[in-house]
């Protein structure tokens, strides 16, 4: 039922945005202009998130950025679907990204410096591919606006997505840059020049649920020597936290209409992934010799590096802390620190998999 809602919503919302006079007043369609128009909005969005006190409402409303394509989409599809395994639906894609708003405004500006370098170090054409570029293609998009050099070839796995995303490139006038192609970034092969610039945002916190490991692992192998990939580091970062002080806690912060309770643990950084490093496992230990007696319970962060750009904590909801729960009842694993000798609580999971049963004791 809640996805037919989110549905229901973001067609209500496109068919406001697609005859609003303020977005029409806006929109140029020279490349020139829309590329002023994305900066202006991205420097209006927020560097760091809100804290709000507990009981704020946390809402998930449409981003600047949303509403300025959605003026100038030429269709939705009739109906989401979403695709098995790692395949998001077109409303998914959207929400998840657009309105994500830190996490857009620090690609974006790690995109520009990207494209910047290239073009000092490049004369040619500079070859981008956006591996899982979802409904509205921002990142290929703005690649692409950022040069006349740039070529871009946008990855989707869901055929509803790639449809409204070709139309929104032919619309905005770019079908000359960019291409979008209906492919699987974890197992397609790329033919043509190397890639100059990969970038990926398909991620969470912790790097669990989305496929950017696997889309890395089958794509960097095709980044040319001195090319550049984003993001270009993930640290994952693990702690005990003392569960009577998330209980306690006074503070949320809004990551996308889900109010995220707000802490501030002593992060330890318990794993470095460079994208194209083999990574097949997750897997590291909290002890908790040092922690005082008590009640605790693990969190899983990410600080996500774009360039010189960087998201961390709850910045995004690819940083923010998360639990990994037990492996037998999938809840809060509460560690008890008053038994002798104190355990170590034990995170086990592959990359893109589920927090669900990642937890355990040793």
């Amino acid at each position: 039922m809640k996805a037919v809602a989110d549905w229901k919503n973001l067609v209500t919302l496109y068919k406001k945005a697609r005859y609003s006079i303020f977005y029409a007043e806006w929109w140029n369609k020279s490349s020139s202009s829309i590329l002023l128009n994305l900066e202006e909005i991205i420097e209006n969005y927020p560097d760091r998130p809100a804290i709000l006190p507990k009981g704020s409402v946390a809402t998930n409303s449409p981003s600047t950025l949303e509403q300025y394509f959605f003026h100038h989409l030429p269709f939705l599809p009739p109906r989401p679907q979403a695709i098995p395994g790692n395949g998001f639906s077109v409303t998914d894609s959207i929400t998840n990204s657009l309105r994500d708003e830190i996490r857009t405004k620090k690609f974006m500006l790690g995109i520009k410096e990207a494209v910047g370098q290239l073009r000092l170090s490049n004369s040619g054409l500079i070859h981008v591919i956006d591996a899982g570029c979802g409904t509205i293609p921002i990142l290929g998009i703005y690649a692409a606006l950022l040069s006349p050099k740039v070529r871009v070839v946008c990855l989707e796995l869901n055929p509803q997505s790639v449809a409204v995303a070709q139309a929104l490139v032919k619309t905005l006038g770019l079908e000359d840059q960019i291409t979008v192609i209906h492919q699987d970034a974890t197992t397609c092969r790329i033919s043509g020049a190397p890639i100059d610039l990969l970038i990926s945002e398909t991620m969470n916190s912790g790097l669990f649920e989305e496929p950017l490991v696997p889309i890395m692992t089958n794509l960097h192998q095709y980044v040319r020597p001195g090319g550049l990939v984003l993001p270009s580091r993930v640290d994952i970062l693990g702690t005990l936290f003392p569960y009577e002080d998330v209980l306690a806690s006074s503070l949320i912060v809004n990551i996308q209409g889900t109010p995220v309770t707000y802490v501030e643990p002593n992060w330890q950084r318990v794993l470095t992934y460079h994208p194209g490093d083999l990574l097949t496992r997750i897997h590291f230990a909290l002890p908790s010799r040092h922690l005082r007696r008590g009640k605790y319970v693990d969190l899983i962060s990410s600080t996500v590096s774009i360039g010189s750009q960087t998201i961390r904590g709850y910045d995004s909801s690819i940083s923010a802390p998360a639990i990994a729960l037990n492996h037998t009842s999938n809840d809060w694993w509460i560690l008890d620190v008053t038994e002798q000798p104190p355990p170590s609580i034990i995170i086990n999971y592959a990359p893109g998999d589920s927090l669900n049963g990642a937890a355990s004791v040793k």
